[in-house]
């Protein structure tokens, strides 16, 4: 072997073996946020969404959780609502990729949708929720 093709194999060695922990800290990383979130969505809708036994689902409850979703004065500064950043029209998303809150103040992350809400066990990114009653509370 030449001491050209030499000094290449050793270059090429030296590049993969430093690339290899990061390659394997990605695949690792990847692997366990990908299991994260299917604890937090499931893997199939049961056939009907249930409501907690102590808090039953009304018609008046469903027409006052309408009225809520789009009133912007429940915000602390008055001007915007639920359903400014999970628009009913994108799927109860944001079409922008960080919404604006309160003063045009920039959001952390992407509002995730609302499609199929009833059915998750937990709700926000993080999982910090576990019931619309409990992110109700102050």
């Amino acid at each position: 072997m030449s001491r050209s093709a030499f000094g290449i194999l050793v270059c090429l060695l030296v590049v993969l073996t430093s690339e290899f922990p990061s390659l394997c800290a990605e695949t690792i990383r990847d692997a366990v946020l990908r299991q994260h979130i299917l604890t937090l969505y499931p893997q199939s809708l049961p056939s009907k969404a249930v409501a907690p036994w102590h808090n039953p689902s009304t018609p008046a409850k469903i027409e006052l959780g309408q009225l809520l979703f789009f009133d912007p004065n429940l915000s602390r500064c008055g001007t915007v609502a639920c359903a400014s950043c999970h628009q009913p029209q994108h799927g109860y998303a944001s079409p922008e990729p960080i919404p604006r809150g309160c003063e045009g103040q920039l959001g952390r992350r992407r509002a995730p949708s609302l499609y199929n809400v009833a059915y998750r066990r937990h709700l926000f990114w993080d999982g910090r929720v576990q019931s619309l009653e409990q992110q109700g509370e102050p």
